[in-house]
């Protein structure tokens, strides 16, 4: 596979999802791109609206960790007596 050139990217039809066992929620289309020297997961779901067919589109970072990780908890005692 060649390397992902700058500002470019690529997407095509998602072969798993027509496997037996397939999850419904899986995109229909996945591919990679490339902004800013960094590189980033593209996923696409063909979606029908008001004006017809659609292609909705999430971008991942490609070096995202797995799980988000929860904000920290507000700190209450702002040293405010109420």
């Amino acid at each position: 596979m060649s390397e992902q050139r700058e500002m470019s990217g690529s997407i095509s039809r998602n072969k798993d999802k027509s496997e037996p066992g397939a999850n419904e929620s899986w995109p229909d289309y996945k591919g990679s791109l490339r902004v800013e020297g960094r590189d980033y997961w593209l996923a696409g779901w063909i979606k029908d609206g008001p004006h017809g067919k659609f292609l909705s589109l999430a971008v991942t970072p490609k070096d995202a960790p797995g799980k988000k990780e929860a904000p920290p908890a507000a700190d209450d005692d702002d040293g405010m007596p109420f």
